[in-house]
């Protein structure tokens, strides 16, 4: 088996990230459909079987997750991801345009209005698929690379999009840590 070039490094880092991110959002969605099913509404999707739809499009994006993964009918997996964030890019923009405000329930029990960085998120998502999705198609990315490489380009993956995490809720710790609490002092004296 060859060893993996830095393109190839490149897009199974963004096929992990993308698998973890269809597998939190996916379990979030079946663990707490409402947030989806509102969503949903506020979409005006889904119809009077909000909640079923809303765990359907959990368990896909969980099927999704897991292909992505595990490199199981990569194409496949990579053109119908590219489609779903698509999808939800073009939702989220109408809704926008339109000045409607409501949570995303993205990932489930998250309480997050949908908003410009929600839109870039899914855009980026779905530019990032596609990459992977011609990469793959190439034969840039075909040939599955060693187990321990892939191993490693995962943990690398998770790191990034933890660190990604971190990054986006700055601001929201910042205003966390300044709240004033109680001074406890070390030491005694007199």
């Amino acid at each position: 088996m060859r060893p993996m070039s830095t393109l190839d490094t490149w897009w199974a880092i963004a096929v992990w990230a993308l698998g973890f991110v269809l597998l939190l959002s996916g379990t979030g969605k079946l663990r707490h459909p409402l947030p989806t099913a509102l969503a949903m509404a506020g979409f005006g999707l889904g119809g009077r079987h909000r909640t079923a739809a809303a765990r359907a499009l959990g368990a896909v994006e969980l099927a999704l997750g897991v292909g992505l993964a595990g490199r199981l009918a990569l194409p496949l997996a990579l053109a119908a991801t590219t489609a779903l964030f698509a999808a939800f890019a073009a939702l989220l923009a109408r809704a926008l345009l339109r000045g409607d405000r409501f949570p995303c329930g993205c990932f489930g029990a998250d309480d997050a209005m949908i908003s410009g960085r929600t839109l870039v998120r899914a855009a980026l998502l779905a530019v990032i698929a596609f990459g992977a999705l011609v990469a793959t198609v190439a034969g840039d990315a075909a040939a599955a690379p060693p187990l321990q490489e892939r191993l490693l380009t995962g943990v690398v993956a998770a790191g990034l999009l933890a660190l990604a995490a971190l990054a986006v809720n700055v601001p929201r710790l910042t205003r966390w840590n300044a709240e004033p609490g109680p001074v406890i002092r070390q030491g005694g004296g007199a």
